[in-house]
């Protein structure tokens, strides 16, 4: 991973593969110092600057391209902390006529590595890094699964996000290029964060419809009314509204994945949940922030 991204490395990188990645789970990102990439470890779930303990509000996992600018939270970290998250794919749901939910692997057509475009926070006295990703408005392609979708870069616009190539970042926050995704539908045990294993990831099929690509499946995107919105859409577990975990032990949560052929070090990573409405686009804004 750290050739593919030109960048040197840390010493303690969290083990890959991992084919469930949680909130505050350490993560491989990438980030630029001066122009020189590292590839280093942080949380996934965003600390903003004013908490006076991690758990003093909610734990933000993903950030809305359209508010990334405006949002206190994160506008510091858009104008100076960018950064890359390496995956295999993610996670999304969609619901059965019963409420179930379903969930679908999305992956690069060619099962190429993912780039998340994502954010990051050095926070309190032992300088915790922590980040979350940035999501924008689903293609055509992904909307039948879900109205959102992570913010995913190519090779060639890296170096823009990552601050080495001046201003201008703001014209990246478009959703990702039609065609260019597939999906299929995986088990229901990756509903549970105590699922692992590549098996997470192969197809599954229980009768209904099943294909490897999205815009032929016919799905219909999941119902907003239980959804949390994308920026506290993880508690920390001693927050009030937290998610709690189901009778049967499994948990609600997100988006994650791995390519059947990964190879070590591709990280996974959980991509977004989101509650419904769009926001005004906010492009023109940010263009003069970064």
């Amino acid at each position: 991973m750290a050739q593919l991204f030109a960048a040197a490395p840390a010493n303690d990188l969290p083990s890959v593969p991992n084919y469930n990645v949680c909130p505050a789970t350490r993560i491989h990102v990438v980030a630029s110092d001066g122009g020189q990439r590292q590839l280093t470890a942080m949380r996934w779930g965003f600390v903003p600057h004013w908490y006076q303990r991690e758990t003093a509000g909610p734990l933000l996992i993903n950030a809305r391209a359209e508010t990334l600018a405006q949002k206190p939270a994160f506008a510091e970290a858009c104008r100076s902390r960018r950064c890359l998250i390496p995956a295999a794919g993610f996670y999304e749901w969609t619901k059965d006529a019963a409420g179930n939910r379903l969930p679908w692997y999305v992956q690069h057509r060619d099962c190429e590595p993912i780039a998340f475009a994502g954010i990051w926070q050095s926070w309190g006295p032992e300088a915790l890094k922590t980040c979350a990703i940035v999501t924008t408005s689903a293609n055509q392609t992904l909307k039948p699964i879900h109205h959102r979708m992570p913010l995913i870069l190519p090779s060639q616009d890296w170096d823009l996000w990552l601050g080495e190539a001046g201003k201008g970042a703001a014209r990246l926050m478009q959703p990702g290029a039609e065609g260019a995704l597939i999906a299929h539908r995986v088990a229901p045990v990756v509903n549970s964060n105590r699922a692992a294993g590549p098996e997470l990831i192969e197809p599954f099929f229980d009768g209904t419809a099943n294909t490897r690509t999205v815009c032929q499946t016919g799905q219909t995107g999941s119902e907003g009314a239980d959804r949390e919105n994308s920026e506290t859409a993880y508690p920390e577990p001693d927050s009030p509204v937290a998610a709690r975990p189901a009778t049967n032990g499994a948990t609600k949560r997100k988006d994650i994945a791995a390519c059947p052929d990964q190879a070590p070090g591709q990280d996974l990573v959980q991509a977004p949940d989101q509650s419904p409405g769009k926001a005004p686009d906010q492009t023109k804004r940010q263009g003069r922030l970064f």
